[in-house]
């Protein structure tokens, strides 16, 4: 039997507000108020400098894709 939308709301506000955030948060895959960067500006160190690898990583093989083509054309 389907949980009708205003059941579901009752039952979230029936229970502890640290619930009802896990619960969205596992639902929505990501946790209310809590940005990317506030979680990169929050983490250590180690942790920064492995997301700054991560992004330089995505940047070079993007701006690779993007340059190949063009290069390939100006060596013909």
């Amino acid at each position: 039997m389907p949980l009708e939308s205003s059941k579901l709301i009752a039952l979230l506000l029936a229970i502890p507000v640290e619930a009802r955030l896990w619960y969205l948060s596992e639902l929505f895959g990501q946790r209310p108020g809590i940005s990317l960067r506030s979680l990169i500006a929050e983490a250590p160190p180690e942790e920064q400098a492995e997301v700054l690898r991560l992004i330089a990583d995505i940047f070079v093989n993007n701006s690779r894709e993007a340059t190949a083509p063009v290069q390939l054309l100006k060596a013909l």
